[in-house]
């Protein structure tokens, strides 16, 4: 038999684990509240930075020098020889000559010597070209060259018996270097002056 005293602390305990189990029973589980943030969200605006496309001239759209066909022809192997024009500004693409016959023939401009004149430095050549045998412009490409406004003189010079087409009126000037078919000289030194003929030659360029 228990004594008095083990059962009342026996009932004791029972009731406070009684208690306990219907007070844990009865109360309400926690409650998480979500966190509501006040406001408006923000706006992005996305402003590109505006690019530029520079259109490449591929073909050149102009030309300056003498684009007729003179009425005379003549073979001009051993020498340079220059005419002036006034050029308006672009890059020039290309020189070109009108001739008859098969052989080379290269093309060069120069600036101005200062006193119009005559040539002055090279400002580009060209690499020798063949020509086709029949009567036609033939064009020999250069590195394009940006150019301002201003004189410049067109240069030629063949090879063999190669006709270049020509008109004289004895008063357009024509520098004239004696020389074999070659590299153009840096500066146009050595020439013979001569008030003499327009030469069937132009520079293709884009304005």
């Amino acid at each position: 038999m228990k004594s008095a005293k083990s059962q009342i602390t026996l009932f004791i305990f029972g009731a406070l684990f009684a208690g306990f189990v219907i007070s844990a029973c009865n109360s309400n589980p926690p409650v998480i509240a979500a966190k509501t943030v006040a406001g408006t969200l923000p706006t992005f605006t996305f402003t590109p930075t505006p690019t530029f496309t520079l259109t490449p001239c591929m073909t050149p759209s102009s030309v300056f020098g003498d684009s007729t066909i003179e009425g005379a022809s003549t073979n001009n192997s051993g020498s340079i020889q220059a005419n002036k024009y006034i050029f308006p500004g672009g890059a020039i693409k290309g020189l070109s000559l009108y001739t008859s016959g098969a052989g080379q023939f290269s093309m060069a401009l120069y600036f101005d010597n200062g006193s119009g004149t005559a040539p002055g430095n090279l400002v580009v050549q060209s690499a020798s070209v063949a020509t086709v045998a029949s009567p036609g412009w033939n064009t020999a490409y250069v590195t394009p060259q940006v150019l301002p406004a201003g004189t410049y003189w067109l240069a030629f010079q063949t090879d063999t018996i190669i006709s270049t087409y020509f008109t004289f009126n004895g008063t357009t000037p024509m520098p004239l270097i004696t020389q074999s078919f070659g590299v153009f000289p840096a500066t146009y030194a050595g020439y013979s002056t001569c008030a003499c003929s327009v030469i069937s030659m132009r520079a293709d360029y884009c304005p």
